[in-house]
């Protein structure tokens, strides 16, 4: 909420300026979160030999659906707003400009529209497959909403130099992804992953195997129940 508070509070770039950006932003983080801790819990599971639970999956995928529900309801809220005000120029330039395959493919079609038809379909919302696929869909949509953001939000003209995208002074407005960027985005990534394998490794963060667990109910007579 806060580093998008700083995109909301920035007056001058249009697709940025508003107060619900916070609480957006804040709502994708949540569907973004439920999405992975669903994907991780199976590849963990899966990769590890343990049998998952899927009333544990579905129950995650319906609250999944809700907080795709807030998220809509923020997102429409925040661009009815845009476009209800006369200048509504950059929203129509977000909505039909050079990038709107950003909002429209992957913050609407991906993030909201595709994960939700999977969690209200009954085939799909009452199996672990369709519940992943569409935490995968949600995953790749709230990337591509940060995206959304950040790239029109720039890319749209201002008024000082009309038509063009602007840079320092005045000049071409471009960001070249250099090696380095990409190497550290690549750290990153890695590190966060390699804490969490070593978190399974050595802290008792998954539930013991069933072969397990029924050596330990056989040998311990206090365990077993009697019918």
């Amino acid at each position: 909420m806060g580093t998008d508070a700083i995109f909301g509070l920035i007056g001058n770039r249009d697709i940025f300026f508003s107060p619900i950006k916070p609480f957006e932003f804040l709502a994708a983080a949540l569907t973004s979160g439920t999405s992975l801790i669903i994907l991780m819990t199976l590849g963990a599971f899966k990769f590890t030999g343990r049998k998952i639970r899927e009333d544990l999956i579905l129950a995650l995928g319906n609250l999944l659906s809700l907080l795709i529900y807030v998220l809509l309801v923020l997102v429409f809220v925040d661009k009815l707003t845009h476009l209800y005000f006369p200048a509504r120029d950059s929203t129509l330039y977000l909505f039909s400009g050079n990038y709107w395959w950003l909002f429209w493919f992957f913050q609407i079609g991906m993030g909201i529209l595709n994960p939700l038809f999977l969690l209200l379909y009954p085939r799909t919302r009452r199996s672990v497959t369709g519940v992943s696929f569409a935490s995968l869909s949600v995953m790749i949509g709230v990337f591509g909403e940060r995206a959304a953001l950040v790239i029109p939000g720039t890319a749209y003209p201002q008024h000082f130099f009309p038509g063009f995208i602007e840079g320092t002074w005045g000049k071409a407005g471009i960001f070249p992804v250099t090696v380095w960027e990409s190497l550290l985005c690549l750290g990153i990534v890695s590190y966060v992953a390699l804490l969490f394998v070593l978190g399974l490794k050595f802290l008792e963060i998954l539930p013991a195997r069933e072969e397990a667990m029924a050596e330990i109910e056989g040998s311990n007579p206090l365990l077993k129940t009697t019918g």
